[in-house]
């Protein structure tokens, strides 16, 4: 099974209505298969996070299709089973990242006790569990990517999508 397939894409911007457009994605076609790690590399500017937004239908492309599991992003269906960390993630600040992680349990399908038990799990697991109640506005930078990592992972999605998702984190 192919759980993102990319044919064809293009994307330009046009940074002022007067100016010439400006292109960011060029053809760009790719396969991932289930089971497989992929992770893009390039210089800054080189089109890495807006291929991802392009994937998760943040951005529309110009041409190009793009599926995910089979589907496309219209399906609502299809979002619960995608874990989603930004490069720069802004979360509430008046939540907790326990809070937080449970309102993402809650969006990827899982009931409340359910959603409550794997905030938990994935709070450990990314080592927040020290800090699980505290407000978010008192998160390090480090700490932030944290709860962004344990936010997508607790839904136990099929795909995971990570943007930088060790940046400002201590080793």
């Amino acid at each position: 099974m192919t759980v993102l397939e990319l044919n064809n894409i293009h994307f330009s911007v046009k940074p002022h209505f007067w100016s010439k457009a400006l292109t960011i994605l060029k053809g760009v076609s790719l396969k991932v298969p289930e089971g497989c790690i992929y992770g893009f590399l390039g210089p800054n500017g080189a089109g890495k996070t807006t291929t991802l937004k392009v994937a998760l239908g943040l951005v529309t492309p110009q041409q190009g299709s793009i599926s995910i599991l089979g589907k496309t992003m219209s399906d609502p269906e299809i979002r619960q089973k995608i874990g989603f960390t930004p490069e720069h993630p802004i979360f509430p600040e008046h939540l907790s990242a326990k809070e937080l992680v449970v309102q993402h349990g809650l969006l990827a399908g899982l009931s409340l006790k359910n959603a409550r038990f794997a905030a938990d799990k994935v709070l450990e697991e990314v080592n927040l569990q020290h800090a699980a109640t505290r407000k978010l506005r008192t998160y390090s930078k480090g700490m932030l990517q944290r709860a962004g990592l344990a936010q997508a992972l607790v839904g136990q999605p099929q795909f995971l999508l990570l943007d930088e998702p060790m940046g400002g984190v201590d080793p």
